[in-house]
């Protein structure tokens, strides 16, 4: 099986897949978002923090959890395909 099925079925067809998918997605969200805060708290000016910089740090964060799930599908292009194209036949 090709690697890009393997992950895309660890993730999406696997036993407990759900919550490691949340999992990811939080872990992914609140890790972008503290990028932006770190970022900000090292180059940005201190009259401007915590403002739009919260709302920035969600939208990046947003934005990288939709192109991971966006990835993570792209990656099972194909998944049922391949599974019909390898099943062997029964009852021979």
């Amino acid at each position: 099986m090709p690697l890009r099925f393997r992950i895309y079925r660890y993730m999406r067809q696997s036993k407990g897949s759900l919550v490691r998918f949340l999992l990811a997605d939080i872990a992914v969200l609140v890790g972008f978002g503290l990028l932006v805060a770190l970022i900000d708290t090292q180059i940005g000016t201190p009259e401007l923090r915590k403002g739009l910089v919260v709302w920035y740090s969600f939208l990046v964060g947003f934005s990288a959890v939709v192109t991971l799930n966006a990835s993570i599908e792209l990656l099972g292009t194909g998944y049922s395909t391949y599974l019909r194209s390898t099943r062997r036949p029964s009852g021979a």
